[in-house]
């Protein structure tokens, strides 16, 4: 199946409704010279400027590398919409990986400790709930019988 690009014009200032665009749809809005997108059902995103004087999206500014990506976390912000604090960087997995691990003693922070210590088994609750039902409670008594 071809994929196909939808991209509509609109002549009117300011952004399209959610109504006017269909999922995956694209509006240049000519007045505004913006382009939104319409994310999913209820999402559209934009405005994306687009750079009067070259026709592109300044380019120069998105793709400095020119491989056809936004260079970025920091260059994706001018797309509109985003926030620095929603991208992941590489610095900040570290850190809430280490901040997980350090707070678990020397023996238990792994995951393959961890699975140790509750002997490979991977029914661990059931194992412990059906062991405890063997034992007996307050109320038994035991008859005869030497020790």
């Amino acid at each position: 199946m071809a994929n196909t690009i939808l991209i509509k014009r609109k002549n009117t200032a300011g952004a399209p409704t959610i109504g006017q665009l269909a999922v995956g749809e694209m509006c240049l809005v000519i007045p505004d010279n913006a382009l939104y997108w319409k994310k999913d059902a209820s999402t559209v995103i934009g405005p994306i400027i687009v750079n009067t004087a070259s026709g592109d999206m300044t380019k120069a500014v998105y793709d400095t590398t020119n491989n056809g990506r936004v260079d970025t976390a920091d260059n994706s912000l001018q797309l509109g919409g985003f926030a620095a604090a929603n991208y992941a960087t590489n610095a900040s997995v570290t850190a809430q990986i280490n901040a997980l691990v350090n707070a678990a003693p020397g023996a238990l922070d792994t995951l393959q400790e961890l699975a140790a210590a509750l002997g490979n088994d991977p029914n661990f609750v059931t194992t412990i709930t059906t062991l405890i039902g063997t034992k007996f409670d307050a109320n038994s008594t035991i008859d005869g019988g030497t020790i």
